[in-house]
């Protein structure tokens, strides 16, 4: 298979693109033929200067695609289905084995990029919030970074468990300047809808000014796990 891999540390030339072999599948793994990558920070901090799990090694949280090998002991999962997976590396390739338990099934009709996305992002949220944090209906919590991507989704996580929030600076401009309008940069506000949940990030005086939408599938999917993910 075709993988994005590095030899050694260092800024983004290190990159290769190469032949390597196929990855193996054990008996609770499963096989992706891989549609979308996602580009984790701790992959870029990784390519930077971390360890090299592996040489030539391939980087990578999170990734999405279809199932094309099953494990002899994997019993939830099928050929065909599309799922989005996280594991500590391996992502930046044409085909990944992650453990079953590291994939979830992503229902059909929906966008598979989207979905590579979430597993780190909605996982960090629901952990932070709900396993460490304890939050309950009605109570307000503090999300540093509101427009980040675990920002995004803590809020709509707090907001979908009847919580709210508020939010902290995003930008390096708003947490060195005092005069910088800090107050509206990260003011990221949510809503929950029939179908989707809509989080916008108003970004006064800064580069950055987005609505994001989610499906509350995924939203109650991260509600009832309670459970950390791997590589979060």
């Amino acid at each position: 298979m075709k993988a994005a891999v590095y030899y050694e540390t260092g800024a983004p030339e290190v990159f290769r693109y190469e032949d390597v072999p196929d990855p193996q599948v054990g008996p609770g793994d499963v096989l992706i033929d891989v549609e979308a990558v996602s580009i984790e920070g701790g992959d870029t901090l990784n390519r930077q200067g971390g360890a090299l799990a592996t040489r030539p090694h391939i980087v990578g949280y999170q990734a999405a695609g279809e199932i094309i090998e099953v494990g002899s002991e994997v019993t939830n999962l099928k050929i065909g289905q599309k799922v989005a997976t996280t594991n500590a590396f391996g992502s930046h390739a044409e085909l990944r084995s992650v453990p079953a338990r590291n994939a979830w099934v992503i229902p059909d009709g929906f966008d598979v990029k989207l979905a590579s996305v979430m597993p780190v992002a909605f996982g960090t949220a629901d952990d932070c919030l709900f396993e460490f944090g304890h939050l309950k209906a009605g109570q307000t919590v503090l999300v540093q970074a509101g427009g980040s991507g675990v920002g995004t989704a803590a809020i709509q996580l707090a907001k979908r468990a009847g919580a709210s929030s508020t939010g902290a600076p995003l930008c390096r401009r708003c947490t060195t300047e005092p005069s910088a309008p800090s107050a509206t940069c990260s003011a990221a506000s949510g809503s929950v809808g029939n179908s989707t949940v809509t989080v916008t990030d108003s970004a006064a005086g800064c580069s950055t000014s987005r609505t994001m939408r989610w499906p509350v599938w995924a939203v109650e999917r991260q509600l009832t796990r309670r459970r950390a993910l791997p590589g979060t």
